[in-house]
């Protein structure tokens, strides 16, 4: 989500107390993991088809 409309739903003002709070999960690091792996073998695939 972005941050502003993070703050907007929050009622944060600025952007270092939705800093202080919007921390990294182990689910966003999963997804991000998952997301690159996908990234990565397209890639592949895509080198072996040339």
């Amino acid at each position: 989500m972005p941050d502003a409309t993070l703050r907007k739903l929050t009622g944060h003002l600025t952007p270092a107390m939705t800093d202080h709070y919007d921390h990294t999960t182990i689910d966003d690091l999963r997804l991000l993991a998952k997301a690159q792996d996908e990234k990565l073998l397209g890639t592949i695939e895509a080198t072996k088809e040339e």
